[in-house]
């Protein structure tokens, strides 16, 4: 194993070992290409100093890759030192369908020596953030003997559009009738309301798609500091990551094998209804987040109009599935109710197994047991 320290590592000198290794490897998600990983390292990697973990197969040519960054933080009462993989570690941005990049025959050696690497960096829990199930499951393993594990399994909905496709359905009419019936009277409200039938389109352009994009902010900025929070965009450096990403890559089609930003705007006339900010690779559409405008009329469906003509949008373009990605620790309604095809990714917390971080482990236990119960005692 090569190790790259962050002093060591520019982007630029990263980059063709990641296309190499990433070459190499099937179902690359959006969130472990080049293009993503490279601008979150341009954002983020002078504030966390990653190392980057390089494996080379019998010829000496690059066969797996992972970003590795630590920190100092706090379980419960107890300072630990956390690690993470790839383009984690930042709260304000979410990657998902995360995985260490590995050609088949190196897995054992890369778990090997990251086991080792941690070791060396003292490292307490190693935090799997996003990462495809059946992927963090040898991870769980990683420090020989089994410690304490926390966190979740989330529900990843997507819609296979192939499917659909082959089938000649339409996207409404692949819904319960009880969604269906919702969209429905929603689109017939908009008409009503501003004189035309709501549509959705694409941004034609990087410029256009980042005016979108400011938009969608303003709309899902409101949204979050209703609630009082500060919403997807609030960090200046998710900001900046973003807006790099849009105006690099918002041209792309079905057929695209790199990863592009692409924003739908879905209006009724001159009203904005939503605005969606996505990203395809492979002929596949990820949803990222939104802006929405909503109003007091209940029978208006913001989210749910967005989504259904943007995804029949992407149907008729010749994409292959719409991905909800995941994140959360419970169903949500929408999800649900679009998305048929279901996967999960799991947030999980791997503690080294000492005597220090089980006692840890045990203590949040009790406290589970101890508000069950008194949950109990108030029904």
């Amino acid at each position: 194993m090569e190790i790259i320290p962050f002093q060591d590592a520019g982007w630029d000198s990263i980059a063709p070992h990641w296309d190499a290794v990433a070459g190499r490897c099937a179902n690359v998600s959006v969130f472990m290409s080049s293009t993503w990983i490279g601008a979150w390292w341009q954002s983020f990697a002078a504030r966390l100093r990653p190392e980057v973990l390089l494996w080379r197969d019998a010829q000496g040519q690059p066969g797996a890759i992972a970003i590795l960054s630590v920190k100092s933080e706090r379980a419960g009462p107890l300072p630990v030192r956390a690690a993470y993989l790839n383009a984690t570690g930042e709260s304000a941005v979410a990657s998902e369908h995360n995985v260490i990049l590995c050609i088949p025959g190196l897995e054992k050696q890369m778990r090997g020596d990251l086991a080792r690497r941690l070791r060396e960096l003292k490292v307490d829990v190693l935090r799997l953030e996003g990462f495809r199930a059946g992927d963090s499951q040898p991870l769980l393993r990683l420090w020989g003997k089994p410690g304490p594990v926390s966190g979740f399994y989330s529900e990843d909905r997507h819609v296979p559009l192939v499917s659909l496709r082959l089938a000649g359905t339409a996207f409404l009419q692949s819904l319960s009738r009880n969604t269906r019936e919702q969209i429905n009277r929603s689109l017939r409200r908009y008409a009503q309301l501003h004189g035309a039938a709501p549509v959705a389109q694409f941004a034609p352009s990087a410029q256009l798609a980042l005016r979108w994009f400011d938009e969608l902010r303003e709309l899902h900025n409101a949204r979050w500091q209703a609630r009082g929070g500060g919403g997807a965009f609030a960090d200046p450096g998710a900001l900046a990551m973003h807006r790099r990403l849009i105006a690099a890559t918002s041209d792309c089609s079905a057929t695209s094998e790199s990863l592009a930003a692409s924003l739908v705007r879905i209006s009724a006339g001159e009203k904005t209804i939503g605005l969606l900010y996505n990203f395809a690779k492979d002929g596949n559409i990820s949803f990222y987040q939104s802006g929405l405008c909503y109003e007091t009329d209940a029978r208006l469906k913001p989210g749910l109009v967005s989504h259904a003509l943007a995804i029949q949008k992407y149907l008729d373009a010749g994409y292959l599935e719409y991905d909800f990605l995941a994140g959360e620790t419970a169903s949500v309604q929408y999800k649900t109710s679009l998305g048929s095809g279901t996967r999960r990714l799991a947030w999980l917390n791997v503690y080294r197994p000492t005597l220090k971080l089980q006692a840890l482990d045990l203590a949040r236990r009790a406290m589970r047991l101890v508000r069950r119960a008194r949950a109990r005692t108030h029904r």
